[in-house]
């Protein structure tokens, strides 16, 4: 007798893209069953803010004014094709699809291998170096992701790099994740020139780009401090017991780094690649800082008519290319395999690219569907009477909680900041504390939320998903807090 067994079906986390599409539809469901209205928010002279984009959208729609609109299907598509042309518009996707390529043409380079393998001869010959070294590396990946311009989907392929050299100084992979992902995560969370989170939400909040940079280089001074102590008193716990390591009794050799490899030296193309990619960041941030707003006008559903930002985003795409160029040139690279390196990294844009779209046509739907007053005003009734700073606790742990559904930093600025906008403004918080709120709760749980690029990244590390938890967690809730402090301290000045 044959005897028949089920095989267990393993269980798996849906997609993220098919996240945001399931909002999108509750979404839309929702318009039949939360009723729509506006939300007036008050001007100083006591007149209220102007809703140009109605009357505009109903004439679109073909509808009458003064209904409130219960999307079907088919203007939940063409919310999501707003969506797409509202991205495609604004410049933002042109700047993902530059900045993956160019970083993927500087990567074929060699010049990243060849500093790992410096930094490990160097560690070799003085062991007190180590945590120097370690600490180097974080505060450089932690300022490169404060730009916006290396995201959690290019780090993934300097993973394996890093864990040569970690495992080359005595360490594990978990350090190894923390030196580059973590490390990114933190800057990237800080914000402080980052277009595709701070740089959006202040523009979606009404104020100038990269403004509030002051409390910005202090909340990633304070986290990622803590992110290096915490690093390093683990790393000098794993060197000293290697037993101790959470991932202890996982082969990583193939990872060990060749007696070839350790020759690898870095040469004078090497270090221009550097200096260009360097050069290239600062020249892209000076620019962008520096940008007086477009005269092109985009009628948004979530707030008054706002300039666009294409001479920004502008800049950065402009210099990528020149970026690329450059770096195909010191390298001495053969033309077509440039561009086909670059083509290549573009390719890892799509994905970014599409979830952005749909989930600005998610922000469309809560917009035009008229449910972003309902929302605001039913959230700051709730955090509303509890004073500014129980309502910057309440926005800092709603965005956190969003961030497991809506992964995406553009795409959930796009559908949130207009309702943390609205919520600052009935709990008497800046629009600037709005947006710390947005990014240290949007930012920080990149590295929690298992629908984010960052955890996915240490799993690329062959690092278990509990044993990863196990690490994190502690330091995710001592960031948290001092996320918070940093939003009072600036709440008490008045930013």
């Amino acid at each position: 007798m044959v005897e028949k067994t089920k095989a267990k079906k393993k269980v798996k986390f849906p997609h993220g893209l098919l996240i945001i599409i399931g909002i999108l539809v509750l979404s839309t469901a929702l318009t039949w069953i939360i009723p729509g209205g506006i939300y007036y928010d008050a001007d100083g002279d006591g007149s209220t803010e102007s809703f140009m984009w109605y009357q505009d959208y109903m004439a679109y729609l073909g509808v009458e004014s003064g209904r409130t609109i219960n999307m079907g299907p088919w203007l939940m598509m063409k919310m999501v094709y707003l969506g797409f042309l509202e991205g495609s518009g604004s410049g933002l996707f042109i700047v993902i699809l530059a900045v993956y390529g160019a970083l993927h043409v500087f990567q074929k380079s060699g010049a990243m291998d060849a500093a790992i393998t410096v930094f490990a001869r160097r560690s070799a010959a003085s062991k007190k170096t180590a945590p120097i070294i370690l600490a180097m590396v974080m505060i450089i990946f932690a300022f490169w992701g404060s730009t916006g311009t290396l995201s959690f989907e290019e780090i993934g392929g300097f993973i394996p790099i890093f864990l040569g050299l970690s495992i080359a100084l005595g360490y594990d992979a978990i350090v190894a994740s923390a030196v580059c992902v973590c490390a990114l995560g933190y800057g990237f969370s800080a914000g402080m020139w980052n277009p595709f989170n701070v740089g959006m939400a202040q523009s979606i909040a009404g104020i100038d780009m990269f403004s509030g940079t002051g409390i910005r280089l202090i909340l990633l001074a304070a986290t990622l401090g803590t992110l290096i102590w915490w690093t390093l008193r683990y790393a000098k716990k794993v060197k000293a017991n290697p037993g101790s390591s959470l991932v202890y009794g996982i082969d990583y050799s193939r990872y060990t780094l060749t007696e070839e490899q350790l020759q690898t030296r870095f040469t004078w193309r090497h270090i221009l690649s550097f200096v260009a990619l360097v050069a290239t960041i600062i020249a892209t941030i000076l620019l962008v800082y520096n940008a007086e707003a477009d005269t092109t006008y985009t009628i948004s559903a979530l707030n008054a008519a706002q300039p666009k930002n294409t001479v920004g985003f502008g800049y950065f795409v402009i210099c990528f290319i020149i970026f690329t160029a450059v770096v195909i040139l010191i390298n001495g690279m053969n033309p077509s395999d440039g561009v086909r390196h670059f083509i290549k990294g573009a390719e890892g844009a799509m994905l970014p690219i599409i979830c952005i779209g749909f989930a600005y046509g998610i922000s469309y739907v809560i917009g035009y569907g008229f449910l972003k007053g309902t929302i605001v005003y039913s959230v700051s009734t709730l955090i509303g009477n509890a004073g500014a700073f129980v309502g910057a606790a309440g926005m800092l742990i709603m965005q956190t909680l969003i961030n497991f559904l809506v992964p995406s930093g553009s795409g959930q600025a796009a559908l949130t900041m207009p309702i943390m906008s609205g919520i600052a403004n009935q709990v008497g918080l800046s629009q600037q504390i709005a947006v710390l709120c947005f990014q240290c709760g949007d930012g920080f749980s990149n590295l929690l939320w298992p629908t984010a690029a960052a955890v996915l990244a240490s799993e690329y590390a062959g690092i278990p998903l509990n044993k990863y938890y196990r690490w994190f967690l502690p330091i995710f809730g001592i960031t948290l807090l001092i996320s918070y402090i940093v939003i009072s301290i600036a709440i008490v000045a008045g930013i």
